[in-house]
């Protein structure tokens, strides 16, 4: 009676997790697999922009007024003056404290430390090289320059110990006539939102990245509008959105050609050019009497924008001479805009100069992110309206702690160091966008109407009454975006809460009666109260205004990670019904579509459909609804599927002396251990040795703790690889990020390929793969006996293998050196040969597209896909092995093309880390596979008989091809693949952004400046690890279990007593499933708890490193699970191969 229990029991634990094909449902048709995919894709896509609707949506509003010092004047009873009058007095207060003209010029790319600092002779540049800057083209001799750079062309000695000033007339400026400071820019740190915050006094929201490099892509207001005329000279990108939407005639610009900003030579030739068209302005007018009234006239701005910088960081970075000595140039370029503008106004004094730039540089040569490199840049205004400097002094309260700080800023943070003088000077740092008032109040101008900025007031030479006035205007224009914003809310939502600092009373707008407040203070002469008050208005309004685009945060919050939870439940319900249950247990548990779950969801809709429609609310909030209300509905209705698992479970630990306590540890543990497994994995976003410490846990504690003795002895050969490979991983993801070009490292990777890939040709064992391969002739039916393990190694196959990887290897020779020609080219600054340029992207393609139209081919000579397509048998089906040799040296020249130092490198080794990754999971599935029959073996025997025998060694006699449900066990093996997943993409880069990796490389490709097609070839480089990760996992998947389970004897334990081999048809097998997509769904839904981490993690205050990191990370989260989808897809397209039930895979996807 108890054998008999036992047998049942034990088959009801085999029935519940071990179905065959042929048992299993065929639910799992490519139509409902479609459909599961096509839905996952779409949720996230939308999904992934709902962070900028919950926490960044755009400042761009449209008030009717803007203000000046005009609506600050009041009469003796409080009321506001007539406009005429007011204007009058605003015109007599001016005049005798703002300028008539303004200069801004801008170093594009500049940083504050290359512009203050004083630099090594070593990043002296050049001056007596003619290809460096032909300087008496430009009527400026090499002497002048060399005077107005500081240095001579011979060093004294002196002079080598204290180093040079890459800037000398600018820091003149700062010491000398004007003030300085550090302006902070905000993420994204590109040129367009750079020069939108500096001269629209408006930070565009973060999502406007996604818009590229696209004029103007969304309507603002800014001061070139507000000005008399704007003269702008400089690049194409920028100039045309100030132009565009502008009062016509009124912001003219002159560009240069796009094919002139040429990565690959000298930069120095586009300022030199703007230089020029300034001179060519000023010498027509002095022949146009028209064009002279214009120059001469109150309000008019000049705008020179300098790309050389920017340029030649991302080419040489800028710990080069190169990039220092464009700093000198746009010095040299400062100085002489300057005496032009001088010498044509006769020196009146009435001009403000204003030097900044649009956003810093890393030391990779890259910005876009929140690194504090790329947002800090200088600041130095000087001439009329701005103060001189300010010597600090210890016995100054103010001064004293001025000094404090910034002796701690120097300690902490070398870039604040070497500043020389300017130590001993005021400093004022800004924000970009105070910049904008900044400029307005100098020329008298209303504010732009969508500032935000704040006055920087201690630049101001201004009396006391003016700075207050200033001051309030300032106030006045950011409380009316306030107002507007107010007003747009009240009037659309039901159930309104006004920002409680800013409330209205009676029938006036809010702040209205502080504005009148401060107005009076103004009238009876407290300055300083007034400039106080008026500060703290601003504040106020600023606040308000960020309250107001995060009012629908709590219940768009709720709504998404609804989403998310939902997505999971959907997800696990999916997997149930596809990969763990059979059909007659579907049949016994079906529950109806339509059911519970439809009339629950379908209520909460429509109330927050309603809602939101009587609120005016955006269309995706609509959008974001409706996936809640769709997965829990469909959650409610496949109840039936987590009650079974519930049930499957519960029979599982039944035989158990504490089924409860066994069921909780089995499952919650192993899901407890997930979860921990991907905070730590969240942690690694932000401290990249998280991924070393991971490698070393898997590498070593993993097989010591979780692989049993005799499991570790027989794949002996696989478990002492597997630790040697992960510490090799986890050097990379431990090393630094900032690298320098290594030429000999690139040619010394292309060798280590070379090897590999004539090793690869001489192993013969490579190709084989321990899993059973169908060769018969005869494909009417299922194979059995010899004929179904008979290895597909023909000679066909071998042949064009041989003649693929030849190819590819000298492919790979060619790529590498090219790509030692081009680097040395452009090392010394004679730009990329054509030839070398064609050669290059002929690698690139070939690479690419060889071994899909040719390598990949069966037996007849077709490819897989067209095989598939007219119906053949796939049993002259290439080997996998092959295959993944094919797309490993496919890709290798593409790295090494895309590589500045040991990338390639890294591919070699975090291959060979994934392929024994998944020898050793395939050896761990065997294990598991023989002791849970042999188990059941024994239970269903006779007691007698199975006590005789049990201390011989009998033969397993299953059939080992046949497929396998998923188990609580795999749940390890998709942590695992998320693992590498991650590291695909740290180990030569940064998650923070894709401007973590260096874009010197893509020169060797694209010279002329071409943003998107530079993002691609970079996202072609960090996506090849992501492919060649999906197609081992692929072959892994679908690969059957190793032959020898059916010839070799094993032990009265269930473990086989030959131990394996890393090669040849001894190897490992694979995991067996039905459906190579199984495990790559499971980690879908896993990444939803990374999404819903990284959502309620969102910065909004703090540095802008913190802020624009948060976004990232959580844009990725998102987009990891779209790439893993198709990446799947993709690998089931080029790395074909065989389900368990023998049918091609892509047939099935």
């Amino acid at each position: 009676m108890p054998a008999k229990s036992s047998s049942k029991a034990a088959a009801a634990t085999a029935d519940a997790q071990s179905p065959s094909v042929s048992q299993r449902t065929r639910s799992a048709r490519p139509s409902s697999s479609l459909n599961f995919l096509l839905l996952s894709l779409i949720f996230h896509l939308i999904y992934s922009a709902s962070i900028f609707d919950v926490y960044f949506t755009s400042p761009v509003i449209h008030p009717d007024r803007r203000y000046s010092l005009a609506d600050t004047y009041i009469d003796d009873q409080g009321a506001s003056l007539e406009p005429l009058h007011a204007a009058q007095l605003a015109r007599q207060e001016t005049a005798n404290h703002t300028a008539k003209r303004l200069v801004l010029i801008v170093g594009d790319g500049l940083r504050a430390d290359t512009a203050f600092a004083r630099q090594s002779l070593n990043l002296a540049p050049l001056w007596n090289r003619r290809d460096a800057l032909d300087l008496e083209r430009e009527k400026i001799s090499q002497e002048e320059a060399a005077r107005s750079y500081g240095l001579e062309l011979r060093h004294e000695s002196a002079q080598e110990a204290e180093g040079f000033y890459a800037a000398p007339y600018l820091r003149k400026m700062a010491l000398e006539k004007g003030s300085f400071g550090v302006s902070h820019t905000r993420v994204p740190t590109e040129s367009r939102p750079g020069h939108v915050a500096l001269i629209a006094g408006m930070y565009e929201d973060v999502s406007a990245v996604t818009k590229g490099w696209a004029q103007n892509p969304m309507p603002f207001d800014s001061l070139f509008n507000a000005s008399a005329r704007t003269y702008s000279f400089g690049s194409p990108d920028i100039l045309p959105m100030f132009a565009k939407g502008a009062v016509p005639g009124r912001v003219l610009t002159e560009s240069y050609d796009e094919s002139d900003e040429d990565f690959t030579r000298d930069a120095t030739h586009l300022d030199i050019w703007v230089l020029d068209r300034l001179k060519a302005l000023l010498d027509r007018a002095r022949t146009d009497s028209t064009l002279d009234m214009e120059l001469r006239q109150s309000g008019v701005v000049f705008f020179l924008h300098l790309l050389g910088p920017d340029t030649t960081g991302h080419t040489y970075r800028p710990q080069s001479r190169e990039y220092v000595g464009n700093a000198a140039v746009v010095d040299a370029v400062t100085k002489a805009a300057e005496q032009l503008l001088s010498d044509f106004f006769n020196d009146d004094r009435q001009t403000a100069f204003i030097f900044t730039a649009d956003h810093g540089m890393s030391r990779k040569g890259n910005h876009g992110d929140g690194e504090p490199d790329n947002t800090r840049t200088p600041l130095i205004a000087w001439g009329k309206g701005i103060n001189r400097p300010r010597p600090l002094s210890v016995e100054h309260g103010e001064h004293r702690q001025q000094l404090e700080w910034r002796h701690e800023q120097r300690i902490k943070d070398a870039y604040y160091q070497k500043w020389g003088a300017m130590d001993q000077m005021w400093r004022q740092d800004v924000e970009q966008a105070d910049i904008t008032p900044l400029m307005a109040s100098l020329l008298g101008l209303p504010m732009p109407a969508n500032s935000e900025g704040r006055l920087p007031l201690s630049y101001l030479n201004f009396s006391p009454e003016h700075a207050a006035r200033a001051a309030l205007a300032n106030a006045q224009g950011v409380l009316e975006m306030y107002k507007v914003k107010h007003s747009q809310r009240a009037a659309r939502m039901l159930n309104y809460m006004p920002f409680h600092k800013l409330l209205p009373e009676a029938d006036l707008s809010p702040g209205t009666k502080r504005v009148d407040q401060i107005k009076l203070q103004i009238r009876a002469g407290r300055y300083e109260q007034a400039i106080e008050d008026s500060a703290r208005l601003l504040d106020d309004a600023l606040e308000g205004a960020r309250y107001l685009q995060t009012y629908d945060w709590l219940i768009l919050c709720a709504i998404i990670t609804a989403g998310y939870l939902g997505s999971i439940a959907h997800g696990l319900a999916f997997l149930l019904r596809t990969y763990v249950f059979r059909n007659d247990q579907l049949q016994r548990t079906r529950g109806g579509r339509g059911g519970v779950g439809f009339w629950v969801a379908l209520p909460v809709l429509i109330a927050l459909w309603s809602k939101f429609a009587l609120e005016r609310s955006p269309p995706t909030y609509f959008l974001y609804a409706i996936f809640p209300a769709l997965f829990w509905g469909r959650a409610l209705d496949d109840r039936h599927l987590f009650l079974a698992a519930l049930r499957a479970l519960h029979v599982r630990y039944a035989a158990s002396s504490h089924p409860t306590l066994s069921l909780l540890r089995g499952t919650l543990g192993r899901a407890s251990l997930a979860i921990i497994a991907l905070a730590v994995m969240a942690l690694g976003y932000l401290v990249r040795p998280v991924w070393s410490v991971g490698f070393l846990l898997i590498g070593f504690f993993w097989p010591a703790l979780a692989i049993d003795t005799n499991t570790r002895a027989r794949h002996e050969g696989l478990l002492s690889l597997w630790p040697l490979l992960c510490t090799l991983c986890a050097l990379f993801t431990l090393g630094g990020l900032d690298k320098e070009e290594s030429v000999p490292f690139l040619v010394s990777s292309g060798a280590l390929f070379l090897l590999l890939g004539l090793a690869a040709l001489g192993l013969k064992q490579l190709y084989g793969d321990g899993a059973p391969q169908s060769t018969c002739e005869d494909n009417s039916g299922p194979k059995v006996g010899s004929c179904a393990n008979v290895p597909n190694t023909g000679d066909r196959h071998e042949a064009r293998f041989s003649r693929v990887m030849r190819v590819q290897l000298i492919v790979l020779v060619v790529a590498t050196a090219v790509t030692a020609s081009s680097s040395y080219s452009l090392q010394r600054k004679q730009g990329l040969p054509l030839p070398n340029e064609i050669i290059a992207w002929l690698v690139l393609i070939f690479s690419i597209t060889f071994p899909l139209t040719y390598g990949f081919r069966s037996s007849s000579g077709t490819t897989a896909t067209e095989a598939q397509s007219r119906g053949q048998s796939d049993r002259g089906r290439q080997p996998a092995a092959h295959r993944l040799l094919i797309i490993v040296f496919a890709f290798a020249p593409v790295f090494i093309l895309l590589s500045i130092r040991d990338e390639a490198l890294f591919f070699a080794i975090y291959v060979a880390t994934l392929l024994v990754w998944a020898r050793i999971e395939g050896a761990l599935q065997e294990e598991r596979f023989l002791l849970q029959r042999y188990k059941d073996d024994l239970a269903a025997a006779d007691q007698a008989t199975t006590s005789q025998s049990s201390t011989s060694h009998t033969r397993c006699s299953i059939a080992t091809d046949e497929p396998r449900a998923l188990a609580l066990e795999d749940l390890r093996i998709v942590i695992t693949f998320i693992f590498f997943l991650h590291v695909g993409f740290f180990g030569t880069g940064n998650i923070a952004s894709i401007s973590s990796f260096y874009l010197s490389p893509v020169y060797r490709l694209v010279p002329i400046f071409s943003p998107f097609l530079m993002a691609a070839l970079l996202l072609l480089k960090i996506l090849v690890p992501f492919v060649l990760l999906a197609a081992i996992f692929h072959v892994l998947c679908v690969t059957p279990r190793s032959a020898v389970l059916a010839q070799e004897p094993i032990s009265t334990r269930g473990k086989l007593v030959e131990p394996s081999t890393i090669l040849g048809p001894r190897s490992p097998g694979g995991l067996s499933l039905a459906d190579p997509y199984a495990l790559v769904l499971a980690a879908s839904c896993a990444f939803e708890v990374l999404a819903i981490t990284f959502l309620f993690a969102v910065r909004t205050e703090g540095s802008w490193l913190e802020i624009g990191r948060s976004i990232t990370h959580f844009v990725m989260a998102n987009l990891l699970q779209v790439f893993v989808l198709a990446l799947a897809g993709l690998a089931g397209v080029v790395v074909g191969g065989q389900t368990s039930d023998g049918t091609s895979n892509s047939s099935k996807s």
